[in-house]
């Protein structure tokens, strides 16, 4: 039986040593080459805004309260969050929603010139209502909404990266 341990325990250590030299690293963005500020404005404190707030201090740029201070401004413009009927059942009951965010934001210098013209980022998801489990059908739909929100995020930091990878430094 301990010899049976022993192998267990040296298979563990293998995989540990393994997992730690795979190079997993944390997904960070990489603009502090060429700005050396970065402003969100026109944002709402809603959850997606927030996680963008978040990202954007992450990429190691100081993040700056006003336009004014900063080299580079992300412009919130919209924010959509928008919740319908997909299908319904035969008993006239909606069977499945369609969630859908939407962020509308623009990427400028600070002299106001556009680096990114106003886009929206946009992402939607089907999910089905459990009738038997009303609450277990809320807290998915609450699960979705982080996803796509965490989507949203992503897909606007992409955008920050590329027109910052190309951009000559502002100092």
């Amino acid at each position: 039986m301990s010899a049976s341990r022993g192998w267990r325990g040296g298979l563990l250590l293998l995989l540990l040593m393994q997992s730690a030299s795979c190079g997993f690293a944390l997904r960070s963005w990489d603009i502090g080459d060429a700005y050396e500020s970065i402003a969100l404005v026109g944002a709402r404190n809603d959850a997606m805004v927030v996680q963008l707030r978040q990202a954007l201090a992450q990429t190691g740029v100081p993040l700056r309260g006003t336009a004014a201070d900063a080299a580079l401004i992300v412009e919130v413009l919209d924010a959509r969050d928008e919740l319908r009927a997909a299908s319904i059942s035969g008993g006239a009951r909606t069977a499945e929603y369609e969630l859908s965010l939407g962020l509308r934001y623009a990427i400028k210098t600070a002299d106001g010139g556009y680096l990114a013209r106003p886009a929206w980022a946009s992402a939607r998801r089907i999910y089905r209502i459990d009738r038997g489990n009303l609450v277990g059908s809320s807290e998915e739909q609450a699960l979705l909404r982080r996803e796509l929100s965490a989507d949203l995020v992503q897909q606007v930091m992409r955008a920050v990266s590329a027109v910052t990878r190309n951009a000559a430094p502002t100092s």
